[in-house]
């Protein structure tokens, strides 16, 4: 064959195109069907009736107290003169500790920058077991001589020095209840806050449950499409 013709058929054939296949496409991945979870309720905010008074509050309103019964004190004295001023001065009467408890508070409160006011029974169970650690203790460092001895004759008796004893055991009692006081106040309270505690659940459960039925579709009432009418 002749080299013309040769290269005539070398131009006319086909060369045979390769052509890629496409890859396959890939499977969508599966979709997990998502369970709602259950969420805790938040934590409720801390009560502001519920915060305690520091122990610097409460020795500035017993201190308060304890300032207001010495000029009582002068005027039982100036009044009755039947026991000796020392003994008026500090003996203090326990129905003026509880009010003065009542009346100093709002003082207190201010000069020590409390949170709150103490509610009345707070003050007035602040002021009983002061007046009665100051009782005891004035007894134990007191004490008469003689057991027949009658209550007013034993007052009558008393000495400077007896009357300085009186002095230190309200110092002490003071402090005492200071140290004492909270946890009986957490004790008298806790009735009151698990109460606060119930109301504040059920009342943000029931303000959740409209928010929720919103969001829910499945909840809402169908409403009925109207067709529409062919006009005559």
């Amino acid at each position: 064959m002749p080299a013309s013709k040769r290269r005539r058929a070398a131009r006319t054939r086909t060369v045979p195109v390769t052509v890629d296949a496409a890859p396959a496409p890939e499977p969508a991945p599966a979709i997990k069907p998502v369970t709602p979870t259950r969420r805790r309720p938040p934590a409720a905010a801390s009560d502001a009736r519920d915060v305690p008074w520091t122990g610097r509050g409460m020795l500035a309103l017993l201190g308060l107290v304890f300032l207001l019964q010495l000029p009582i004190g002068v005027v039982i004295n100036l009044t009755s003169h039947t026991n000796p001023l020392i003994i008026d001065v500090f003996f203090f009467q326990p129905q003026y500790l509880v009010v003065a408890c009542v009346v100093m508070m709002p003082l207190a409160r201010r000069l020590t920058g409390q949170a709150r006011n103490l509610r009345l029974l707070e003050s007035l169970s602040l002021g009983v077991m002061y007046a009665l650690l100051s009782l005891m203790l004035s007894t134990v460092f007191v004490h008469p001589a003689n057991a027949s001895v009658s209550t007013d004759q034993f007052i009558r008796n008393l000495k400077l020095s007896d009357g300085l004893l009186i002095a230190l055991s309200d110092v002490v009692a003071l402090f005492a209840t200071v140290t004492l006081y909270p946890g009986f106040s957490r004790l008298l309270g806790t009735p009151g806050r698990r109460a606060r505690a119930r109301m504040q659940r059920r009342t943000g459960a029931a303000s959740a449950a409209p928010k929720a039925a919103g969001r829910n579709p499945a909840s809402r009432p169908a409403t009925s499409k109207r067709k529409a009418q062919p006009r005559r």
